[in-house]
């Protein structure tokens, strides 16, 4: 064989390598939330100097996963922290900015919503689930265990401090931002303290997207993920994805 056969040879050996090494979309993704120096004002603008540093997460993909329409309109969403508070911010295209429940731990979920789930120990038990939609208005649980498990929701807890804040322009999306006191966790049993550095909590973001009753839209109603599942359920926290909390600080202003 001709030392030029050979190369070629070698050559698609390490293209194929290289293709099949990338992870895929359906993978549980990774993110690494960058620790503040500076105070995050929660207003839902999503302009403050900590967030201009921190990355997007991917754009968010149907929940069965990427073998199902793209979604049409654009989600996704940042986090960072310190050591008093998680951070979310989330930003989410709609058209036809909507939603009608204005009491805490109504079923948000019906409507249009942004929602959270944290698993600080990555066991799939005591893992929060966080919600919140146009009007800014709360629903947070904790589950004992998924419900495939016979699992309960506790909509009994209420997180201590929790602050978020939305901005609307009813034409072309939403804004939203949390802060999270690390305090307000207990429930998920670890400590009130701040993570330590290079932790690694199981996490996953999702999106309701649905048209008010009375609307007739071409936009489907969607269910759209940061992280896959393969199935309509949110509940499968081994397919969530990662946030590791990097000691990394962005320089106080």
């Amino acid at each position: 064989m001709s030392a030029g056969r050979v190369c070629l040879i070698l050559l698609a050996a390490i293209a194929t390598v290289g293709a099949t090494s990338r992870p895929s979309r359906d993978d549980p993704p990774e993110y690494v939330a960058t620790r503040t120096g500076t105070a995050i004002k929660i207003d839902g603008a999503l302009d403050d100097a900590s967030w201009q540093d921190a990355a997007w997460t991917e754009d968010f993909i149907d929940i069965e996963g990427t073998h199902k329409p793209v979604p049409p309109l654009r989600t996704r969403a940042k986090i960072v922290w310190d050591e008093a508070n998680l951070y979310v911010a989330a930003e989410m295209a709609e058209p036809r900015v909507w939603a009608t429940m204005t009491r805490r731990d109504e079923p948000l979920y019906k409507e249009q919503a942004f929602e959270l789930f944290l698993d600080p120990d990555g066991d799939g038990r005591n893992y929060l689930e966080l919600q919140v939609n146009p009007r800014n208005t709360v629903c947070d649980l904790v589950m004992d265990k998924p419900y495939r498990d016979r699992g309960r929701a506790d909509e009994a807890i209420n997180l201590e401090g929790l602050r978020s804040a939305v901005r609307v322009d009813v034409d072309k999306g939403w804004t939203l931002e949390m802060a999270i006191p690390w305090a307000a966790l207990k429930r998920l049993g670890r400590e009130s303290a701040a993570p330590k550095p290079d932790e690694r909590w199981r996490v996953n973001l999702a999106r309701m997207r649905k048209d008010a009753p009375d609307v007739k839209s071409p936009l489907p109603r969607g269910l759209w993920v940061w992280s896959s599942q393969g199935a309509v359920n949110m509940h499968l926290p081994e397919r969530w994805g990662s946030v590791t909390f990097s000691a990394t600080t962005r320089p106080a202003n």
